[in-house]
Order: C-alpha cells, then sequence, then structure tokens
C-alpha cells in the first residue's frame, strides 16, 4: 500500500484503487484519453442526461448511458459522487445487464488476502469472501466492454486502464 493506494494487473489492464480522492481525475483522463469518448454509465449513482448546453457541445445518450463528444481540454465531465466512467477509441457497446460496480460499497480490486494480510487472528475469517464473484464478474464484464479505461468514485477511488503511463501519473500525483 502506497498513500492508501494499491496498484495491480489483470490481463492487459493496469490498476489502481485508491482510498482518497483522486484530485483531478478528469483532467487525467482527458490528457490520456484525448479525442477519445467517454461514457457516463453513472453520476451520483444513477443515469444522467445531458443538458441542453451539453447536447450542444456534443454530448449524447444511448439509453442510461451519456456519451461525450471526442475529449478535449474543452470538454466538460460531468462529475459528482459516485460515478463511473468508461472510454474508449470509439462509441462502446454495453450489455442490457450492465452491472454498475461503483454503487457496490467497499467494491475493490484488492484481493481479500491482502485486505485481511494484518487481521488479527482471531477476527472473523471471511468476511471478504464475497469479493471473489464480484471481481469475477468485474473482469468478466470488462473483457466484453472492452475499454481503453474504466473509472469508478464511489467509496473508493478506482482507476483500471490498458495505459501503464495513466495509472503512474495518477499514482505520482498522490
Amino acid at each position: 500500500m502506497h498513500n492508501n493506494m494499491w496498484r495491480g494487473k489483470f490481463k492487459n489492464y493496469y490498476w489502481l484503487v485508491s482510498t482518497s480522492a483522486v484530485c483531478a481525475l478528469a483532467d487525467f483522463i482527458k490528457k490520456h484519453h484525448a479525442n477519445e469518448i467517454l461514457h457516463l454509465t453513472a453520476f451520483d449513482s444513477g443515469p444522467i442526461s445531458p443538458s441542453e448546453k451539453e447536447i450542444k457541445s456534443g454530448w449524447s445518450k444511448d439509453g442510461d448511458i451519456m456519451i461525450s463528444p471526442p475529449l478535449s481540454n474543452h470538454v466538460e465531465i460531468p462529475h459528482d459522487q459516485f460515478d463511473e466512467w468508461y472510454v474508449s477509441t470509439s462509441q462502446l457497446s454495453f450489455p442490457d445487464d450492465l452491472e454498475v460496480f461503483v454503487n457496490y460499497g467497499g467494491f475493490t480490486l484488492v484481493s481479500p488476502e491482502e485486505l485481511t494480510k494484518d487481521d488479527d487472528p482471531a477476527w472473523e475469517r471471511g468476511r471478504y469472501d464475497y469479493l471473489y464473484l464480484m471481481q469475477d464478474r468485474f473482469w468478466k464484464q470488462l473483457s466484453v466492454i472492452n475499454p481503453s479505461t474504466y473509472v469508478s468514485s464511489g467509496d473508493l477511488y478506482i482507476v483500471v486502464s490498458k495505459s501503464k503511463a495513466l495509472i503512474s501519473d495518477i499514482e505520482n500525483s498522490a
């Protein structure tokens, strides 16, 4: 753990989990994903619709997902608490049964073993076992959607990316 952060790698994705807010997260996304598309699957725990101003600036909506124009420094990314984003070079296709992981309190990519390694042996074992199934569902869904980057800002801040540079920049800013 480094400054309340954990890092890891799963297949072709690098990931970072932080217990503290990641400052300027939208700026990191715009810097590392210029001209890519951001898909908002959750804003303050639920769907969001673009305002008239956002529609005029190129935002659109597909079902419950708000879709950005190509990212640049001029694009304002709506954000609040319990937001979930997927970023890709083109518009993504999402499963009908999209699971919004930001809404699961305490969801993390950190292994249960890592979370419990310093626990007192008298404490209940298996209190994080539910994470195994959730993490498996997360990685399966990510492989189906195949974004460049996934961002979740809820109880924890999670960034998963094919860009090791993005993860390193975020970690170095902490």
